[in-house]
């Protein structure tokens, strides 16, 4: 719940200020990281499970091992209720760590922008409910 409180805060903040997610807190990633539950990354074509995502960038469950800075074709989908949200657009390897693979979102536009705070506020959304329903 403390998270949940925490993610509308910083969502608030954004709206308001026109200040990045992560701004909201010293000292933190630049964007503030999302569990991927419920959504898949298409890089290239080829689907992906999502560890976690954020503004800046989607971390993907592979082993295979990219060249960095190789820019891709990357299309997340996220469910939300009975409704599939897709944005599309240009990502780039970053690195790879022991969980998967990083992707870099670049550039981030306002198109873009607008389309991940749908999902933010989606995935808001639903841990909100799922929250008073226990």
């Amino acid at each position: 719940m403390r998270y949940i409180i925490i993610m509308i805060k910083r969502t608030i903040s954004y709206l308001l200020g026109g200040k990045d997610l992560g701004d909201t807190m010293p000292n933190s990633r630049a964007h503030v990281r999302l569990e991927g539950n419920n959504m898949v990354a298409y890089v290239n074509g080829v689907e992906f499970p999502v560890i976690d995502w954020s503004y800046g960038g989607v971390l993907i469950d592979t082993n295979n091992i990219p060249v960095i800075g190789d820019k891709v074709n990357l299309t997340l989908r996220l469910k939300h209720g009975d409704d599939i949200m897709t944005v599309r657009h240009v990502g780039s390897f970053l690195r790879k760590d022991s969980r998967g693979v990083v992707l870099q979102l670049r550039p981030i536009n306002d198109k873009l922008k607008k389309q991940i705070n749908l999902m933010v506020d989606a995935v808001l959304t639903d841990s909100f409910i799922s929250s008073q329903a226990a």
